[in-house]
């Protein structure tokens, strides 16, 4: 309870700010602090709702009923404060997110063990020091490199993620060097991999952007094989080698990600290696300034032995396909979702429950999704 209002302060002290801004008609607060430098202020207040006819299990749910038909919360409020100039800088991320992912079980904004517990209400938060245009370096809760879909909601062109992106990483306690010389980028980061705190892992992403509407990427991560499960994955030593693109053409932006997953043998519980797959799919057609259609369409697989990757038992193929129009008025954006996920090959246990039934016996989910909020 006393969590509880601690948040609710600050989501209606966010909330006041947020529409203090955003009715002055800019997208960012900006503050010239004068010889400390300019800082931005920015963020996102939004709310979503989700309808499922079909949900996940009681043994895998977010409560001894399983999870819920209807689940309504809060999706973001955040605000970002950062340095972006000069030698040294810095950026702060706070507040309240949810991770609303396809196919698997929803929880509360706050609830324990989920979403803004996950990586606590200071998810982000790091120093930079950039001595010249081409070196970077990063210290701190730094967002993974990992994926082409972003932690927040507001950051993606859907409500929900991809199941692909659940089996990612998000946060890591480290430190990232970068170097960018033309249309190259390089990154390579020491860090704690799946937010394991005491177990070492090696980041890493090489991309090419030959233009401002291409862009290509390989991204890896390596964590310390005897890495131990904790509430932000399990397993948590997972290595994982990604290709990630996209392109822009005139109203269109085609992206794609695809990943192997290797799971090794370790004194942590994983007895026997097992591996995934996933490939994953982006369209967006900006119709105009206001209205805009997005698409994902992804297929994933996980090996027949070992531990559990992808959530849906050991040796589940899954497909999942969504859909959102979106539009935007200003700092204001609304938009409706539909998903459809179908899972095959795994025991009846991890099968979805329908409303009338007491046993899980669907393979298949459709939800119904709407967010609206704005950003600042």
């Amino acid at each position: 309870m006393k969590n509880f209002k601690t948040y609710k302060r600050f989501f209606m002290a966010l909330t006041i700010l947020s529409l203090s801004i955003s009715f002055g008609g800019a997208y960012a607060f900006q503050i010239d602090e004068g010889a400390f430098g300019k800082l931005n202020i920015d963020g996102a207040v939004s709310g979503y709702y989700l309808y499922s006819n079909n949900v996940p299990p009681a043994s895998t749910g977010s409560s001894t009923n399983g999870d819920k038909k209807n689940r309504y919360d809060i999706s973001n409020a955040l605000v970002n404060i950062s340095k972006p100039d000069g030698v040294v800088r810095f950026t702060i991320v706070a507040g309240a997110y949810a991770f609303p992912t396809v196919g698997e079980t929803t929880a509360k904004t706050t609830q324990s063990g989920y979403n803004t517990d996950l990586f606590s209400a200071l998810p982000i938060a790091y120093l930079e020091f950039d001595p010249n245009q081409s070196v970077s370096i990063k210290v701190g809760k730094l967002p993974t490199m990992i994926g082409y879909e972003s932690a927040f909601t507001y950051q993606n062109i859907d409500i929900q993620r991809s199941i692909l992106w659940s089996m990612q990483p998000v946060v890591s306690r480290g430190i990232r060097f970068t170097y960018t010389k033309g249309i190259f980028t390089g990154n390579l980061e020491l860090n704690d991999g799946f937010y394991s705190e005491k177990k070492p892992a090696l980041e890493g992403s090489f991309s090419l952007a030959p233009n401002q509407n291409a862009s290509i990427s390989f991204n890896f991560i390596y964590p310390d094989k005897n890495t131990k499960p904790n509430q932000t994955s399990n397993p948590a030593n997972k290595q994982e080698y990604e290709l990630t693109g996209s392109y822009t053409i005139s109203k269109f932006t085609f992206a794609f990600d695809s990943m192997y997953v290797h799971v090794p043998t370790s004194t942590e519980g994983e007895t026997t290696s097992n591996h995934a797959f996933g490939i994953a799919g982006y369209a967006t057609y900006n119709i105009n300034d206001a209205w805009s259609l997005n698409a994902r369409a992804e297929y994933d697989e996980e090996g027949t032995s070992g531990t559990d990757i992808m959530g849906f038992g050991t040796g589940a193929h899954a497909y999942s396909i969504t859909i959102t129009p979106e539009y935007k008025y200003k700092q204001f954006f609304i938009r409706p979702e539909v998903s459809y996920v179908h899972i095959t090959n795994v025991a009846s246990a991890y099968y979805y429950t329908s409303p009338t039934a007491s046993a899980p016996t669907k393979n298949t989910q459709i939800r119904l999704g709407l967010e609206a909020g704005f950003v600042f």
